[in-house]
């Protein structure tokens, strides 16, 4: 992994939402991957589903102090990325529509 140079800046876990993925780097080099849920006090409430490299199955509730944590990378689907994928499905599915009606000699008229 290559060496992170940033200091953690703790006014960041403001700006997280419930559900964000994170990405975890605490100070004894271990990497959690977990969903955010809350900060409450000085302890990071999370839901972990991997520890370094080895998966947790099923996921569990996880605290960590917020002092421990040295990186956060937070992984968030933007709203905005979803639109091309919504438009490409619906025109997709017009596709569809149009070819079976073609292939079945009209249906619209035409």
């Amino acid at each position: 992994m290559a060496q992170i140079t940033e200091v953690f800046d703790i006014t960041s876990l403001e700006k997280l939402i419930e559900g964000d993925r994170i990405i975890i780097k605490s100070k004894n080099n271990k990497l959690y991957h977990a969903y955010f849920k809350l900060v409450q006090g000085e302890m990071l409430m999370v839901t972990l589903w991997k520890e370094d490299s080895k998966k947790i199955d099923p996921p569990h509730a996880f605290q960590l102090p917020v002092s421990e944590i040295e990186h956060l990378k937070v992984i968030r689907v933007s709203a905005a990325a979803t639109i091309p994928v919504v438009i490409i499905s619906a025109l997709g599915i017009f596709v569809v529509i149009v070819v079976i009606a073609w292939s079945t000699g009209g249906g619209f008229g035409w």
